[in-house]
């Protein structure tokens, strides 16, 4: 299970960090986080004089010290705390120091503009390049951790994110553990005679004994648990009917956070990765987790920091 004791937190320093930090100390909580770090990105324009920059560094300087006390208040003395403030691209600023400090979660905000909406260029950034777990979290968010949402290929990555969601969950009053699946309903099925609804029956039978193997990894006691199988051909799955289908499910559940694994083993899974993540990040009003173990993308990472 991927290591989430270091928290780095991207911050805007303005009124969008407030649901940022809520969601931090929810999660460093939960997860037994002992260090966060927060860091604010610089970013000098051509136009910028010398003299500009270092004034605008110490405001910002001031607003982070302010930021950091009032996080240290939220998390308590048993978490180490630092402030940073760089000068540079915030999304090349905060990947570098997820890469050379090997942090294991990035928490970000970001904004949310309905659906059809992309990230902005830092965001999408780090969310497909970033070399560990990445937490993003609507500007306007305000709910606790009540409902988490796991897309699961039975895959032993994403048995890490179900046991995650549990730790998360372990802390709520009224905790409701919402599992979905896409299982693919073979093109080929009408060469056996079946019929679709046939067809369908038989991969979701399929799919309902690899959930009953796969839940036996887990204690569920004292959780609401709900599981959501749902058939796609094929050809769906390998287009954006896939990523329109994982958004409807989503919705339809109205989780307080999504918890994804960046891998796994079938080609659903890999859907997860970049793209699709990206995907999900922008057109998903809800806090969305990506799950990666540390190194993952370590040689995107490089490539990125050679820009």
């Amino acid at each position: 299970m991927p290591d989430l004791s270091r928290i780095l937190v991207g911050l805007c320093l303005d009124d969008t960090d407030d649901a940022t930090l809520a969601s931090c100390s929810a999660v460093a909580a939960r997860l037994g986080a002992n260090h966060v770090t927060l860091l604010h990105a610089v970013q000098r324009t051509r136009a910028m004089e010398d003299a500009e920059v270092d004034a605008l560094f110490t405001e910002r300087q001031v607003l982070a010290e302010q930021r950091a006390k009032t996080a240290q208040a939220v998390l308590g003395a048993s978490v180490v705390l630092e402030e940073r403030v760089s000068v540079g691209r915030p999304a090349k600023t905060m990947l570098r120091a997820a890469h050379d400090e090997r942090f294991g979660l990035i928490v970000m905000g970001r904004s949310t503009y309905g659906s059809g909406s992309r990230l902005g260029t830092d965001a999408g950034a780090v969310v497909r390049k970033a070399p560990c777990s990445v937490l993003t979290v609507p500007h306007d968010w305000e709910r606790g951790i009540d409902t988490v949402l796991v897309p699961v290929d039975f895959s032993d990555r994403c048995a890490d994110a179900v046991q995650v969601a549990l730790r998360l969950l372990r802390g709520s009053e009224r905790p409701r553990l919402r599992i979905t699946h896409i299982y693919e309903v073979h093109s080929a099925y009408g060469r056996t005679g079946k019929s679709p609804i046939e067809a369908d029956a038989h991969y979701r039978a399929l799919a309902q004994e690899r959930w009953t193997t796969f839940a036996q990894r887990f204690d569920f006691a004292g959780l609401e648990v709900e599981v959501r199988l749902v058939g796609s051909s094929s050809s769906h799955i390998a287009n954006n009917h896939h990523a329109r289908e994982m958004i409807g499910l989503i919705e339809a559940c109205d989780p307080d956070m999504v918890v994804l694994s960046s891998q796994g083993r079938s080609d659903v899974a890999g859907l997860l990765l970049g793209s699709m993540a990206a995907r999900l990040v922008a057109d998903t009003a809800r806090p969305l987790l990506i799950l990666r173990q540390s190194g993952d993308h370590v040689g995107l990472v490089q490539a990125l920091l050679r820009i």
